[in-house]
């Protein structure tokens, strides 16, 4: 196979910011707000044109799975009022969680508009900048080119875990024995199971700044097809965005953060 040397270039430097959230889906979504109610400079990287991720653009029909996710529930007051505004909610007979994806992406971008959270829609991640066991930004492309994205937290909330790959955090794909990915989605309930996940599984391990945020956190096969539910993701992204405030308030190293002043935000 043949090969093509890039021209080397001198990358500008388009964003200073607290925290850089990779993903605009739910649990970026999570990640975001409450980082920015935390007083951060938070700034979001979308490659599609609208936030919400597959509960959007991916015209999912309603939010799955249950959490105790207070954004998550200010999503559902919000975008089922303005659905009975209009008429939407009264016509087709929905609940809250239903997703009415024209009014979601309103919701969703309304939301970010007051907390001040900027967006930079159809901007891809292409790498993580690491120095000295730390990542300090990413580097991005839209339209406008390649640029870096100066950060001092990152939160990778790509899905795939783009980011956390690219910063040469280790990682395993698919189930533990054998490598195999999950089949298609079958629904059921199931009770007198906690799901509760520990604040370790957000913190990659190696690289310092970084965390995961959605269903790229660390967890076992089984365990995925729990915590890859969108009600579940923004969860995961409230307390990944109230740990890099945390941490940038503190001072402190990401591990080293109370885990009781997280539960305290997000209303463990």
């Amino acid at each position: 196979m043949s090969s093509y040397i890039e021209e080397q270039n001198k990358i500008p430097t388009s964003h200073e910011v607290d925290v850089l959230v990779c993903g605009g889906g739910p649990a970026g979504i999570g990640a975001a707000i409450v980082a920015a109610r935390q007083g951060a400079h938070v700034m979001v990287i979308e490659a599609q044109g609208c936030l919400g991720g597959i509960a959007t653009a991916g015209m999912m029909s309603h939010w799955g799975g249950r959490s105790s996710s207070k954004v998550m529930q200010e999503i559902f007051d919000l975008t089922y009022q303005k659905a009975k505004d209009i008429g939407w909610a009264h016509e087709n007979g929905c609940g809250q969680d239903a997703i009415y994806h024209d009014i979601q992406k309103i919701v969703l971008e309304e939301m970010f508009l007051k907390e001040n959270i900027e967006v930079l829609y159809y901007t891809l991640f292409c790498k993580a900048v690491v120095e000295n066991g730390a990542i300090i930004g990413a580097i991005v492309e839209n339209k406008s080119g390649r640029s870096f994205i100066k950060a001092k937290r990152v939160v990778d909330a790509t899905g795939d875990g783009d980011v956390a790959a690219s910063a040469g955090v280790p990682y395993f794909k698919g189930r533990e024995e054998d490598g195999r990915m999950q089949p298609a989605t079958i629904m059921f309930k199931i009770g007198g199971v906690d799901y509760t996940i520990p604040y370790g599984c957000l913190l990659p391990k190696n690289v310092e700044g970084l965390l995961l945020s959605g269903r790229n956190i660390s967890g076992s096969h089984m365990a995925h097809s729990n915590f890859r539910i969108m009600s579940v993701c923004i969860a995961l992204g409230e307390a990944a965005g109230a740990a890099a405030a945390i941490s940038i308030k503190e001072n402190k190293l990401l591990r080293d953060i109370d885990v009781a002043k997280i539960q305290a935000i997000v209303g463990e």
